[in-house]
């Protein structure tokens, strides 16, 4: 009888263990949070160390207000904060959110930073979320702008002393005013660290749209643009980006700001900025403006003395300026010392019929085209009127090759429907993988593809809001995920391959079980091991096991007779790794 209740439990269980985990079929993924309402700018970052993901997002349950959630994932892509994640902020605006940033600090702790209506006003609010899910900056976060002043998408990084340094857009309670940029530094412990946030500002031009980058010597270089006055439409007469690097102690290193762009070249919001490191304190910039009808994207190279490099107004990465050329990528592979930028184009032919591609450039270090004046197309040709190529970002892999993120739309009768893909290429501009660009999402529906983590245990995380289930409203959009290793391959199959601790188990058995049941564990080095009891919220319970073992494989009897039934976690964590597994306590 007790065989049998445990074969049929076992049944009941494995779907839901096995649905929990990366799906290794591009039109199934993980769904994070379901299309209840409206669930938006879905952001994601990685721990290093073990794997695990911090997913973010905005959700509007009751047609009113958006409130902010955030999501733990394994490296497996379980689970860890319960089904629907926790809740951040229920303060944030009615009717519309700007962007916001999602960074992991030193302690691989979540660090969130967005617009939040606590005071009546869009005032910058942060937010420090532990692995178990404690709120580190107090429940309500830490207010950076508590005046008449309204914040916009702010940002942050993280330096190399732990501390978080956020910019943000802010425009005057005073409309009279011009708008300006702030700049901030946290410690951990949420102690403001300048006395005074850093502000960028003019007498005569708004400052707007703030990215930001840390610098090798421990500074933050920071982009912005200028403008004159808006007109009625909303558009902006001219905009000039500017650079100015901001050091540790939040004053200004370099002695003026630096003009990535003197001319007139844009006088709609077309900015839109890609930063990547030089390696030696200084930076590549990448840009779309208007040239005469078209929008043309260039390159700018600014050294870390604050000098622009590449001619006072950059370089375009195409000289067929009779095309578009929007929304450049760049990648830097300090090896070589060469800059790869990737950005979409759009050639039209006639009013009917124009086609739209993905092409790419190499620049050696003086700002010369290496791939033709033109640059090498890599997808394409596609008609706007049925299909859409559009790249959403780029990763370096290794010295010598990088990853590009990109979708395409199709129309279906009078509905979008949209394919993630990625692919990678050598330095060379050569497709690595076989299967030159993998499906990461087929699933039939609209999509509107957000972010992707960073390269860690050889897998990116993709994230993005999607209408799956609700597909004649393109806004009832739920939050998926998945997995892509670096092979190209989804699924956990591509993650087993490439872990380099397999070698490390955890199990437990019988699972499920109703008083005892044993864990077992191998190591493969001399450490502290620790092994630790959560709930199915991802709640610390109790600490199971905590003591020096050498190599080799070990069990030890976990007695659960005081616990409530159902799904629980427990980790195994050493000196350089953690894992964990689930038990299933019945009663």
């Amino acid at each position: 009888m007790k065989k049998r209740m445990f074969t049929y439990l076992m049944l009941v269980w494995f779907p839901f263990l096995l649905l929990a985990q990366w799906s290794n079929d591009p039109s199934l993924n993980t769904e994070i949070m379901d299309t209840i309402g409206e669930q938006v700018l879905p952001k994601v970052v990685v721990n290093p160390d073990n794997g695990e993901s911090y997913i973010s997002w905005f959700s509007k349950f009751d047609g009113v207000n958006y409130d902010i959630y955030m999501q733990r994932l394994d490296v497996n892509g379980n689970k860890l904060w319960g089904e629907n994640g926790l809740l951040i902020s229920y303060h944030m605006a009615t009717d519309w959110v700007t962007d916001y940033d999602l960074v992991i600090d030193n302690d691989r702790c979540a660090v969130l930073v967005a617009q939040d209506n606590k005071t009546g006003i869009g005032n910058i609010c942060a937010y420090r979320m532990s692995p178990e899910g404690e709120f580190l900056w107090g429940d309500d976060g830490i207010i950076l702008t508590d005046d008449n002043d309204i914040g916009y998408s702010p940002k942050a990084i993280v330096d190399q002393d732990g501390n978080i340094v956020f910019a943000w857009e802010v425009l005057p309670g005073d409309t009279t005013q011009f708008r300006k940029i702030h700049l901030q530094k946290l410690s951990p412990g949420g102690q403001l660290l300048w006395d005074d946030n850093v502000i960028i500002s003019t007498d005569s031009m708004h400052c707007v749209m703030p990215y930001i980058l840390p610098s090798e010597d421990n500074s933050t270089i920071i982009v912005w643009v200028e403008s004159g006055i808006p007109d009625t439409s909303g558009s902006w007469l001219y905009m000039y980006p500017y650079a100015q690097k901001i050091d540790s102690d939040g004053n200004f290193a370099w002695q003026s700001k630096v003009a990535i762009d003197t001319l007139d070249n844009m006088p709609l919001k077309a900015f839109f900025p890609s930063m990547v490191s030089d390696g030696n304190s200084g930076f590549f910039v990448g840009w779309w403006a208007i040239f005469g009808p078209h929008y043309t994207s260039y390159v700018q190279h600014v050294n870390s003395e604050g000098v622009a490099q590449w001619t006072p107004n950059g370089v375009n990465v195409s000289d067929l300026i009779l095309y578009e050329h929007a929304g450049p990528v760049l990648t830097y592979l300090p090896q070589n010392d060469e800059l790869f930028v990737f950005w979409n184009e759009l050639r039209e032919y006639s009013a009917t019929d124009a086609q739209c591609a993905i092409f790419g450039q190499k620049f050696s270090n003086t700002g010369e085209r290496l791939w033709t004046d033109e640059g090498e197309m890599f997808d394409g040709w596609y008609s706007p009127t049925d299909t859409l190529t559009k790249i959403t970002g780029i990763s370096p892999v290794t010295d010598n090759d990088f990853t590009l993120f990109f979708y395409t739309k199709h129309k279906v009768l009078t509905l979008n429907r949209i394919a993630i893909h990625a692919m990678r290429i050598n330095h060379e501009g050569d497709f690595v993988w076989d299967n030159e660009k993998p499906i990461i999402s087929s699933a039939n529906s609209y999509k509107l593809f957000e972010d992707f983590s960073k390269l860690f245990y050889n897998q990116w995380i993709v994230v993005w809001a999607d209408n799956r289930n609700n597909l004649q409203i393109e806004e009832e959009t739920g939050i998926y995920a998945q997995n892509i290793s670096i092979d190209g391959i989804i699924g956990p199959t591509g993650i087993k391959e490439n872990n380099k601790f397999t070698a490390n188990t955890l199990i437990n058995y019988p699972n499920p079980f109703r008083n005892s049941t044993t864990i077992e564990y191998k190591i493969t080095e001399t450490c502290n091991v620790n092994i630790s009891l959560f709930d199915n919220q991802g709640h610390y319970v109790r600490n199971i096991f905590n003591e020096n073992k050498t190599p080799g494989t070990y069990t030890l009897l976990f007695n659960g007779n005081d616990l409530s039934p159902g799904i629980y976690l427990y980790k195994i964590k050493t000196d350089n790794y953690v894992g964990y597994n689930k038990m299933v306590i019945m009663k």
